[in-house]
């Protein structure tokens, strides 16, 4: 017998704004009757692929009828290796944003508040929201860096505010952490 309750969304995804992407260069080239444009957002690379990614690219050809390999098995040892690190500190993801959801997804809870840049990227208010955490905007300084870095369990940084170039912290000791922090900050 079916089922009499309607389906609904959960209520996260209210909070959501669209995100709304760069132009593509062939539209501003249209737009503004240009024929030399380069672009210099969305982590894309005016000079092309390396000729080493090519290369790489041109030898896995044959067995892109197969999934890669989820966990990077070999990826994530030569990264520790190479960092001095265990393999186990390692997150390969498919890209920054969902290393980032996953992040949100694996620690956010109802009501949890999220510091993030004032320049921050969207995918970290559009991850928190999800969540149902609230994403509360502030000013890179290094008092406000300082300040939540000891709060926080753990702390993202970018440098420049892009996820590519995103550095994470372990969790901080919750005994260092400020006695106005909520127990969840």
């Amino acid at each position: 017998m079916p089922s009499t309750s309607p389906i609904h969304q959960q209520h996260g995804l209210n909070a959501i704004r669209p995100y709304v992407p760069g132009k593509p260069i062939e539209e501003v080239q249209r737009e503004y009757g240009l024929t030399d444009v380069i672009k210099l957002a969305s982590n894309e690379n005016p000079l092309g692929p390396s000729p080493k990614v090519l290369k790489a690219l041109e030898a896995a050809l044959p067995e892109l009828n197969f999934y890669p390999d989820a966990q990077a098995y070999y990826l994530s040892r030569a990264i520790a290796a190479r960092h001095g690190v265990a393999p186990d500190m390692i997150r390969v993801g498919n890209g920054a944003d969902g290393i980032i959801r996953e992040l949100c997804v694996s620690y956010l809870e109802d009501g949890d508040e999220v510091l993030t840049s004032a320049s921050s990227f969207p995918v970290y208010d559009i991850s928190a929201a999800v969540m149902r955490a609230r994403a509360v905007r502030a000013c890179s300084t290094p008092s406000v860096i300082a300040a939540a870095s000891s709060a926080a369990s753990t702390t993202t940084r970018r440098t420049p505010p892009n996820p590519a170039t995103s550095t994470t912290r372990p969790p901080v000791n919750p005994s260092r952490a400020s006695p106005r922090a909520p127990r969840r900050a």
